[in-house]
């Protein structure tokens, strides 16, 4: 008995040991083959590639912070597992580097020093802008630059990040945006002036400060001064000052390295702006033929949307207009356009002449896989059609059904046409669509954005090389009620 026990005990012993050196191989392997993979997994496939960076074989960690073993590559910590530890958003930061004075950067998103443009996806960036100038809207976009490009000084030792190059890059793809009549000015160069004095961005954080964002409204109206829908927009004088010093709260760098680490760190100040309007000589001109619409709506990210970095204000000083803030945190580069153009009832409030800016991050090139937001946004400027001049419609009272089909006429084909859903039910969120064509060409894809919920969805059918559209679906993620509304339109 005694025998059969050692011989179990034996057993188990050797069992636990082929297990330890099983799984320290397979950790091994597997953080080799990150970190071989992860730089280059943002940049595969791109276009127009002037020059990439490369990391240093050590990192060492410098400045303010000395971060814990397990922020600083190849660590052995799982995203599982720091979503244990911190906020859900914390998924998304793969791994952090520590430049010179405290500053913290993203591998591959902040080293960015190329663009991607996949001429499918600039086309319809091209008729989203002309599109929006058929209405009376002119187009901006505000494009960030990446953050190494600004502290590519602090990297020095451990990223030779390629400035000139960068650069190069980035006001390339500002001349193609210009090429189709879109406004966008050149934030580099002032930002790189900038950095000389003050922080462009925050060292923990990856937003930028209030005066990044006033730099950036001051090169927009300069971009803007000889602009014919900027000339004719009813102007009104604002003043800006300094309210006072608060602590940035929640910042996203920070709070992975407290989850990980399981430490505290200071948190950073921030300087509070308060943006007012203020009565001049222009304002009375301009009131004999301005009402209460508002000729200037930002709709870009939380870069613009956290209050506390007064971009509308700012904006609304150096372009001495009324702005609206229609930008959204943590919904990607689309969703404030989401937010902001199905929305009849906030557009009713816009002057007939208006500028969109669109505030983007150098990382959101234009890619194909942003094709399905454009054919969103596009049918979205010209809104639901009416009862009369929709080619298909249902409308039924949904009693928590989750699935409408639209039969549809022949002879409906080409991108000209699209789908309009309506739902009184304001929680639904992200409905799918399915398409097919009578090509044999089938697609499901998401309506809408993840934190978006608007009472209309809107989506393009596929151009003519498609066939002719022969079947509509809408599947819901959940039981709906109330009316729901599905029609295809033809745009005017």
């Amino acid at each position: 008995m005694k025998a059969r026990t050692i011989s179990v005990i034996a057993l188990l012993a050797v069992l636990c040991i082929a297990s330890f050196v099983l799984w320290n191989f397979t950790n091994v392997a597997a953080k080799s083959a990150n970190s071989s993979d992860s730089l280059t997994a943002v940049d595969n496939g791109a276009k127009d590639i002037k020059a990439q960076g490369a990391l240093k074989e050590e990192l060492p960690a410098s400045g303010t912070i000395e971060l814990c073993e397990a922020v600083l590559p190849e660590n052995t910590i799982t995203d599982a597992e720091i979503q244990q530890r911190g906020p859900q958003s914390l998924h998304w930061i793969n791994e952090l580097y520590q430049g010179s004075e405290g500053h913290l950067f993203i591998k591959g998103l902040d080293f960015r020093d190329n663009y991607r443009v996949e001429d499918s996806a600039f086309a319809y960036l091209k008729r989203f802008s002309d599109t929006l100038k058929a209405q009376g809207t002119q187009l901006v976009i505000l494009l960030l630059p990446p953050r190494a490009m600004v502290y590519h000084a602090s990297l020095e030792g451990i990223y030779d990040y390629p400035l000139e190059a960068a650069l190069e890059n980035y006001k390339a793809n500002l001349e193609k945006v210009r090429s189709v009549g879109i406004v966008s000015p050149d934030l580099s160069l002032p930002f790189l002036e900038l950095v000389k004095e003050h922080e462009v961005y925050f060292k923990r954080d990856h937003h930028w400060t209030p005066e990044a964002a006033q730099v950036a409204a001051t090169a927009l109206a300069e971009a803007l001064q000889d602009n014919e829908t900027y000339l004719a927009l009813p102007k009104t004088a604002h003043q800006t000052s300094l309210e006072k010093v608060a602590t940035l709260d929640d910042s996203t760098y920070m709070l992975r390295v407290e989850a990980v680490c399981e430490m505290a760190i200071a948190a950073e100040d921030v300087n509070v702006y308060k943006t007012e309007a203020v009565e001049s000589d222009s304002d009375l001109s301009s009131a004999l033929f301005n009402d209460d619409s508002i000729p200037v709506v930002v709709a870009g990210t939380s870069h613009s949307a956290k209050p506390i970095f007064n971009v509308d204000g700012f904006l609304a000083e150096a372009l001495s207009a009324k702005v609206l803030n229609l930008s959204r945190e943590s919904g990607g580069q689309f969703a404030g356009l989401t937010q902001y153009l199905p929305d009849e009832t906030v557009r009713e409030t816009i002057s007939e002449n208006n500028i969109l800016i669109w505030e983007r991050e150098f990382a959101g090139s234009f890619w194909n896989a942003f094709i399905p937001d454009m054919r969103q946004l596009i049918p979205s400027i010209h809104g639901k059609c009416s009862d009369d001049d929709a080619v298909a419609i249902r409308t039924v009272e949904a009693t928590g059904g989750k699935i409408l089909d639209l039969a549809v006429p022949p002879g409906i084909s080409g991108s000209d046409f699209y789908l309009a859903a309506d739902v009184a039910d304001l929680s639904i969120q992200r409905p799918g669509v399915y398409f097919r064509y009578s090509s044999g060409a089938e697609e499901r894809l998401p309506l809408g954005n993840p934190v978006v919920r608007p009472e209309h969805f809107f989506m393009e059918l596929l151009g003519s090389d498609a066939g002719q559209l022969e079947f509509v679906r809408v599947d819901f993620p959940k039981d709906v009620f109330g009316e729901i509304s599905l029609r295809i339109c033809k745009a005017s």
